[in-house]
């Protein structure tokens, strides 16, 4: 019973990680695995469903980051049609601008790309990576249509 309930705390735990604002996360993502293999105390039925929710929750966040680049990909789109209205004074900076964007947005894709790949083991790490990544485009998005999008 004890070990159920100690399963339940490490997949609950292994699920919500992604969703933290933290830079690093309290423990590396392969004693997060040993642990739940831990607190199923070798059981091979528990330690098979332990695998299975990590396995979920990195599949969680693989759709939860390919759901944010693709409304990043949308802003991006929206801010290239307003390259008409930008004031040909502003026009070199818009420019710019945009295609620092699309350099942010194609390294987020490509950390999207290793988190797609990631082992059960490393999983979490990268998920923090293309967390940063997408909160770092969508942080310059809202600055450069701030900026050009009125």
């Amino acid at each position: 019973m004890t070990r159920m309930i100690l399963l339940g705390i490490a997949v609950v735990s292994l699920a919500l990680l992604p969703a933290c604002e933290k830079k690093k996360a309290p423990t590396t993502p392969s004693s997060a695995l040993d642990a739940a293999k831990k607190a199923a105390g070798g059981t091979p039925g528990a330690t098979s469903d332990a695998t299975a929710a990590i396995k979920t929750a990195k599949d969680n966040a693989v759709t939860a980051a390919g759901d944010a680049l693709a409304a990043a990909q949308s802003k991006l789109d929206t801010l290239r049609q307003k390259a008409s209205a930008v004031a040909p004074d502003a026009k070199a900076a818009f420019d710019q601008a945009v295609k620092d964007l699309e350099t942010q947005f194609a390294a987020a894709k490509a950390k999207l790309q290793d988190l797609k790949s990631a082992g059960n083991d490393a999983w979490q790490k990268i998920s923090t990576d293309v967390s940063g990544a997408v909160t770092k485009l969508n942080d310059a998005l809202k600055s450069a249509m701030d900026k050009y999008a009125r």
